[in-house]
C-alpha cells in the first residue's frame, strides 16, 4: 500500500511505500527534504538543512541555459498563450464600446476588461516562472490558471501581489521622501528618483519570497531581504538589471489604438516589439528564480 501526499513546499505529489513510513526523504521537484507520514491524511514535516554553498555556474544558468528553456520544443502551447495575450492587450486595450437603450447610456469598458485580464495572465505567468525556477524545474510552468470564477479569482490575485510587492519595496522610501521634505524642508528631484530607484532595487527580492516563501509574512523580516542581496550582490545586480530592462522595453511599446492609419509592417513591427518586451521579462523573471535556486543557502526564510 502506497502513502500519497503533497510536498509542503511545492505541493508536489509524493508517493512511497507504507515501510518508508518515518523515515527521511526528498521531494524530487523541489528538493525539499521531509519525513514521510504515516498516512496521506497526516501532516508532512519538514526536515531543518543546515546551510551549505552556493551553488556556481548562476551567470550560465541564465544566459546560457536559459535560451533552451524559453525555445524548447515543449513550449507551444506557452508560446500560444503568450502571444493571444499580447496580441488581445495590442488590438483590443484601447476599445471602449456604448450604445444607448431606451432610457440610459450603456458604456461597456471593453479596454479596462482586456487591460485587466491580459496584465493579470502575464502577471500570473511571471511568478510562475519565479517559482518554477526557485523550485529547481528546468522548463517553463504548465498554464494552469482555472475557468471560470477561478480564472478571475487569478487574474485579481495576480495583480495584487505584483502591486503589493512594488508597493512594499518603495513604502520605505516613499516614506523617506516625506520625512526629508516635511521635516528637512529637502526636496530635491535627483534625491527623489534616486530614492524610488532605490526601492526598485528591492522589487525582484520581494516578489521572490511572495512567489516562493511558505508564509507572505516572511516578507515583512528586514533581514531575510537584505542578507541574500548583500551575500550575493553581482549576481542580484544582474536579476535587478533584467527586471528593470524589461520594465523599460515595456513603458516603450506602443498599443495600436496610438498607431492611427500607420502601415502593417509598422503594426508588426510594434507588436513584436511588445512580445519580445514579455521574452525579456520572463528571461528576468527566471533570474530572479535562478537567484534562489543558487544562492538558497543565504536565505533564511528557507529554515522557517
Amino acid at each position: 500500500m502506497a502513502i500519497v501526499f503533497r510536498c509542503p513546499t511545492c505541493r508536489n505529489l509524493c508517493a512511497f511505500e507504507a515501510k518508508y513510513a518515518g523515515r527521511g526523504a526528498r521531494c524530487t521537484k523541489c528538493m525539499q527534504r521531509f519525513i514521510i507520514p504515516s498516512d496521506g491524511d497526516a501532516p508532512v514535516e519538514k526536515v531543518r538543512e543546515e546551510p551549505g554553498a552556493p551553488i556556481s555556474g548562476f551567470y550560465r544558468s541564465v544566459f546560457i541555459d536559459s535560451r533552451k528553456v524559453l525555445f524548447g520544443r515543449d513550449n507551444i502551447m506557452i508560446a500560444v498563450f503568450i502571444i493571444a495575450v499580447i496580441t488581445f492587450k495590442f488590438f483590443i486595450g484601447h476599445l471602449n464600446f456604448s450604445f444607448v437603450v431606451p432610457g440610459f447610456a450603456m458604456n461597456i469598458p471593453i479596454d479596462w476588461i482586456t487591460i485587466i485580464i491580459c496584465w493579470g495572465c502575464l502577471f500570473w505567468f511571471y511568478m510562475a516562472v519565479v517559482e518554477s525556477a526557485a523550485l529547481g524545474a528546468d522548463e517553463l510552468p504548465d498554464i494552469e490558471m482555472g475557468e471560470g470564477f477561478a480564472f478571475i479569482a487569478t487574474v485579481i490575485k495576480s495583480i495584487y501581489l505584483f502591486i503589493v510587492s512594488l508597493v512594499l519595496a518603495e513604502i520605505p522610501f516613499m516614506a523617506a521622501i516625506a520625512i526629508l521634505r516635511e521635516n528637512f524642508g529637502i526636496d530635491w528631484v535627483w534625491l527623489r528618483h534616486g530614492l524610488v530607484l532605490a526601492g526598485f532595487f528591492f522589487f525582484p527580492m520581494i516578489l521572490l519570497t511572495i512567489s516562493s516563501a511558505d508564509q507572505l509574512w516572511m516578507v515583512f523580516r528586514p533581514d531575510y531581504i537584505v542578507v541574500p542581496i548583500c551575500k550575493a550582490f553581482r549576481p542580484y545586480l544582474v536579476c535587478t538589471g533584467l527586471v528593470g530592462f524589461a520594465v523599460a522595453m515595456q513603458l516603450m511599446t506602443v498599443e495600436y489604438g496610438s498607431l492611427g492609419d500607420a502601415r502593417w509592417w509598422l503594426v508588426a513591427a510594434h507588436l513584436l516589439f511588445d512580445i519580445l518586451a514579455v521574452i525579456v521579462a520572463v528571461l528576468a523573471m527566471r533570474s530572479v528564480g535562478l537567484f534562489y535556486r543558487h544562492y538558497s543557502c543565504y536565505f533564511g526564510w528557507k529554515q522557517e
